[in-house]
């Protein structure tokens, strides 16, 4: 028969130590798996605010370029400033360039947004595509026009809006999705970049250069 010692060491568990082992390593363990589940999730919403602002730009670029398509090669849809809007303690100047009945009116460098904060004033429009008719729409309102649209997505911005060049046509588009404090300063041209650190899942840029010949 087996002695009382004996059965009392078959009887017995873990000692602490190895349970403080054994939870050590499960809290690394744990530790890995949500470090690298956040990781996904950043690069995810990294993802989704790029494709944003790069479908917004390219939108943009095609749209424009089949506008010159069909432009006369002596014309020049060069835009005009035409006002200014208060943003942030400073005026912005207004533009407007018409390429045939279609006529863009934005600000370069300020978030688009339907809130306002004494802390980061924003407008609810930066780029009002509409007809080439009446009075120029004011961008600070929340309808500027009622038969127009907004072309870039809420938080972003326009970096760059610039046509130059008579028959051959040079087109450049810039957006970005972000905060002034994630952006470079100026957050405006074509240099326009997220600044690297942990908040670079709330940032996205896109920045297209292109040439179009008129056809006509």
């Amino acid at each position: 028969m087996k002695s009382i010692d004996q059965l009392k060491r078959q009887q017995s568990g873990f000692t602490i130590v190895e349970l403080m082992i054994a939870m050590a390593v499960l809290s690394v363990v744990l530790l890995v798996v949500t470090l690298a589940m956040l990781n996904i999730g950043n690069l995810y919403n990294k993802g989704i605010n790029q494709a944003k602002v790069q479908n917004a730009a390219r939108s943009l670029s095609d749209e424009l370029g089949s506008h010159l398509q069909l432009m006369s090669q002596g014309t020049s849809p060069v835009p005009n400033v035409v006002g200014q809007v208060h943003v942030e303690g400073q005026n912005v100047d207004v533009s407007v360039a018409c390429m045939g009945d279609t006529r863009y009116t934005f600000v370069i460098g300020v978030q688009q947004g339907s809130n306002s904060t004494a802390e980061q004033p924003q407008i609810p429009h930066v780029l009002w595509r509409d007809k080439c008719e009446g009075p120029t729409p004011n961008l600070a309102a929340s309808v500027p026009s009622s038969n127009g649209t907004e072309l870039v997505p809420n938080r972003a911005r326009l970096t760059q809006f610039e046509v130059s060049g008579t028959g051959v046509y040079n087109v450049k588009v810039g957006i970005a999705y972000g905060d002034n404090d994630l952006l470079t300063d100026p957050p405006s041209g074509a240099n326009v970049r997220c600044k690297s650190g942990a908040n670079t899942k709330f940032c996205a840029t896109a920045y297209l250069n292109t040439k179009v010949a008129s056809r006509l």
